[in-house]
């Protein structure tokens, strides 16, 4: 323990080892902060991470169409077709190349004339459960704790609690009241109503912070895995099923492309999913290219 820069320190008693081997904490959150990708971030978005897709769209020049679940996606041997609804009306888009982010475990469930290896390989990857809740306060009381971002561990339901790095000494500040892996202790969230899952939250909170629930103005909370067009969050490869069907799902099937972070090493990331991307996009340009050598060679 130290006396402050103006005093001699004093040393504390170290803990004895089998009381640190009681917690858990060594075993990943000591070092949580030194994995390749949980390192502190140096850098933010400035009105957070969507302002990276606000600025994709600024730069897109055709017209982006939102809402419109996809119905098929039929291969054939010029191009791609896929079926859509919006609003209310279907609609198909014949198209010489097909760059699909859809999560790989829904895909078979759309109409389509994949084959049957293309399919196995779909069904080998597995859905992550995860877990989140937000709660915005009224006061930023863990600032006069001396506590400017990082992370609550804990080993109760919500895992975590996440302080915010911005709006530092303003009036108000958004927490991430619960961060969950556990699948089971997913399970249990998804089956809580909205106020259910929030006061849960607040009841571990207060464990931390006594004075935790006077704070809370409101919540929202997201269980991926029961989240239409989701159904789960990062995907989950086996090192059997990555063995075996990961280059069949990067590489493309006719014209058709699987991209995201579910074909990468990085899933559950954004450089995973813009990686993905890139080499699908690389590998079109190649095939055009090519195409269009073979155009000219034979005029």
């Amino acid at each position: 323990l130290s006396g402050g820069m103006t005093q001699a320190p004093e040393i504390g008693a170290p803990l004895d080892f089998r009381e640190i081997l009681k917690s858990s904490f060594w075993r990943f959150r000591m070092h949580w902060g030194e994995g390749e990708d949980q390192a502190a971030p140096l850098m933010q978005c400035v009105g957070g991470n969507d302002a990276i897709v606000k600025a994709l769209v600024r730069n897109i020049k055709s017209p982006i169409v939102t809402g419109a679940p996809v119905q098929s996606v039929q291969l054939r041997e010029s191009g791609v077709d896929v079926v859509y609804e919006h609003k209310g009306r279907v609609r198909e888009v014949r198209a010489d190349f097909c760059i699909n982010c859809i999560p790989s475990h829904l895909l078979p469930g759309i109409r389509n004339n994949f084959p049957d290896t293309y399919l196995a390989a779909l069904a080998s990857v597995q859905r992550g459960k995860l877990f989140k809740i937000g709660l915005q306060m009224k006061e930023r009381f863990w600032e006069r704790e001396n506590i400017y971002g990082g992370i609550t561990w804990t080993n109760q339901e919500v895992e975590q609690l996440w302080y915010p790095t911005h709006g530092i000494h303003g009036r108000k500040g958004v927490m991430l009241g619960a961060y969950v892996f556990d699948d089971q202790t997913n399970d249990l969230f998804a089956r809580l109503t909205p106020a259910e899952r929030i006061d849960l939250a607040i009841r571990n909170g207060e464990r931390i912070h006594p004075d935790y629930r006077r704070y809370v103005e409101t919540g929202v909370s997201v269980a991926w895995h029961r989240m239409n067009h989701m159904m789960g969050c990062t995907s989950r490869w086996t090192p059997e099923a990555r063995q075996q069907y990961y280059t069949t799902l990067q590489a493309p099937v006719g014209r058709h492309y699987l991209v995201g972070d579910q074909v990468s090493y990085h899933p559950g990331w954004m450089e995973g999913a813009i990686s993905s991307a890139h080499l699908a996009l690389a590998d079109i340009d190649r095939r055009v290219r090519a195409e269009a050598a073979g155009a000219t060679a034979n005029a």
